[in-house]
């Protein structure tokens, strides 16, 4: 059996593109934790994450409407970071898509074969993007997909990495995104955000 139609997938990696944050209205929490991080979690959703102090709580009213039927989506932004176009470039994102049927191992295969239909889109919509293979990975338990990728955001090189995670009839895409330039400085923060990333 196919899983749901996958072009969310597409959807959202084209917001990257595009370099908008919301901020959606949901059961969450934020705290300022020790160390200098900032502790997110969401009820609703189940999920939560630790990430570095420098990175707040972004909103854009787009990036709910570009990201199709994503139920819910939140972004943390570095204000004094990169810019391009007057949108903040480095960020930590995750958008939540809630399937009509549970995603079952035997169903992984299907999934990852409609993610890399809409990554092949998405990269012959924009000459600009270099996508490598995804790779199977887990974040804490929860089985998935990432792949990084380049592109260019109004003339700013921008590096990024997206996570493809799912849990029941539930899927976390995370995606990390920094201007090149600041990638090597800000990489292991947001990689530390998405190690500590807990579904429960």
């Amino acid at each position: 059996m196919k899983p749901p139609a996958k072009r969310a997938a597409l959807v959202f990696i084209a917001v990257l593109v595009a370099g908008a944050i919301l901020v959606a209205g949901c059961e969450a929490s934020v705290s300022t934790g020790g160390g200098g991080t900032t502790s997110y979690s969401n009820d609703q959703y189940g999920f939560s994450f630790e990430i570095a102090d420098q990175f707040k709580e972004g909103d854009a009213a787009s990036f709910s409407q570009s990201t199709g039927n994503a139920a819910f989506n939140v972004g943390f932004l570095d204000p004094n970071g990169a810019k391009s176009g007057g949108q903040i470039i480095d960020a930590f994102m995750t958008s939540v898509y809630v399937f009509k049927q549970e995603i079952t191992p035997d169903l992984m295969p299907a999934l990852k074969s409609e993610l890399e239909t809409a990554l092949e889109q998405l990269k012959a919509s924009d000459s600009s993007v270099e996508i490598q293979p995804l790779t199977e990975t887990t974040v804490n338990g929860v089985p998935g997909y990432k792949t990084d990728y380049t592109m260019d955001m109004s003339g700013t090189p921008v590096q990024a990495r997206t996570y493809f995670l799912v849990k029941g009839t539930t899927e976390y895409q995370i995606s990390i995104q920094s201007s090149q330039a600041n990638w090597s400085q800000n990489e292991p923060d947001l990689q530390k955000a998405v190690d500590s990333f807990k579904v429960k």
